[in-house]
């Protein structure tokens, strides 16, 4: 099954078990089609996806993009302190992986790419900022597309700058 497959699939089965997820205590609840860098349902994850779609030119989503709207409005409390949650569990996320730079930088570099959907995520459920991105700055150099260039479009560059360059191996001085 191709990228593209695999997020669609996660789309679709995520909007069908939206509203019980929403309706339950957990945050992370199991998907029934996980991507390889996805194996559980959140709000992030499905917006995630939903931009990869975009990037990948998905065909065919107005009517799931609908039925999430309409979810969300429906149970907007509890979409908003699910997304509040996952906000918090990722930025303690993002800030674990990048303290592990002073130890071992180029293993921070390496793996950078993998881990920085910690920060997209946040970012998508309306995070514009994080308390790591003045840190992240001072070490940064704008590049290239850290993912996939086909899903690139999904993922301007003025909203997530932290996915278009890479961590230097400089110290903050």
């Amino acid at each position: 099954m191709s990228a593209s497959a695999h997020d669609r699939a996660y789309y679709e089965s995520g909007i069908e078990d939206l509203e019980t997820y929403l309706l339950s205590a957990e945050l992370y609840w199991p998907s029934r089609a996980p991507t390889p860098d996805l194996t559980q349902l959140t709000p992030g994850g499905l917006l995630l996806v939903r931009a990869r779609l975009t990037g990948w030119k998905a065909t065919g989503l107005d009517a799931l993009d609908a039925r999430l709207d309409g979810i969300r409005s429906t149970w907007r409390s509890a979409w908003n302190g699910k997304a509040q949650r996952e906000v918090r569990a990722r930025s303690e996320r993002w800030r674990g992986f990048l303290s592990g730079y002073r130890d071992d930088p180029r293993g921070v570099t390496r793996l950078y790419a993998q881990h920085v959907r910690q920060r997209a995520i946040p970012a998508l459920l309306g995070e514009v900022s994080d308390p790591m991105d003045g840190w992240l700055k001072e070490l940064w150099r704008a590049g290239a597309f850290v993912w996939d260039m086909n899903v690139q479009d999904g993922f301007p560059q003025t909203e997530f700058w932290f996915l278009y360059g890479k961590i230097t191996f400089e110290e903050i001085t």
